[in-house]
């Protein structure tokens, strides 16, 4: 599953009350997760799912409803993802600032997975500032301290672990600066990201990363510094 794929919504959907068209379709335009889902008010715990954005999608006219976008949960149907059903979440996205946000946020993620300091160069900006204190003590490194550290350890993606992550919240503060909250889980920890994100000259960097962590109760403890 893709962005640019078409999905079946579960049930036709009007994007107001006073609209006359129904939609039975949606056009994913960004992906927020992609895990095994705990059991939820509407996927079942054995039923694989991801959470993603779409556009409304008309495939009779080929017109896409702009006007704001949908965060949604879509579920495998017959083994298909293109013909998922598509229950839609109460939660409008405008703009398409949202997008190249969850597009950075899926980068840093996958760069710290892979321990790909090139990639993380290009959501980080050169002064970010890397802060935690759940060891009981403070940590703060720049990033020519930081990315040495994620550079010399061993990828999660080469010791085939498995890694989850999802987007809780993106707030935007003005139209130049935002805030993310995220979850993940990796190198045998559950992460809880708090990002403060700056636009330059057009683009979204992380400027700052505050981060709280809980050990899983079968793993070897690792200093901070190595997350």
């Amino acid at each position: 599953m893709e962005k640019g794929d078409i999905v079946r919504l579960k049930k036709p959907f009007k994007p107001t009350l006073w609209s006359s068209q129904e939609y039975y379709f949606g056009i994913i335009v960004g992906m927020v997760s992609a895990m095994f889902a705990e059991q939820t008010d509407v996927v079942q715990k054995s039923q694989p799912h991801a959470e993603i954005i779409l556009y409304l999608y008309d495939p009779g006219s080929a017109t896409v409803y702009l006007t704001y976008a949908l965060q949604a949960v879509v579920t495998q149907s017959g083994g298909t993802m293109n013909q998922a059903q598509v229950y839609t979440v109460d939660k409008q996205v405008d703009g398409i600032e949202y997008f190249a946000i969850v597009d950075l946020l899926k980068r840093y993620y996958d760069a710290l997975y892979r321990c790909d300091t090139a990639l993380l160069a290009t959501v980080f900006h050169a002064n970010a500032q890397y802060f935690t204190a759940s060891s009981g003590e403070l940590l703060h490194l720049d990033m020519r301290s930081y990315f040495p550290i994620v550079e010399q350890r061993i990828s999660p993606e080469s010791s085939g672990d498995p890694y989850t992550f999802s987007i809780d919240s993106i707030e935007f503060a003005g139209a130049v600066t935002a805030i993310a909250r995220m979850h993940s889980s990796m190198l045998g920890k559950d992460f809880i990201d708090l990002l403060t994100l700056i636009q330059l000259e057009g683009e979204w960097k992380i400027i700052a990363k505050v981060f709280h962590y809980k050990i899983h109760a079968d793993t070897t403890i690792l200093p901070a510094s190595q997350n």
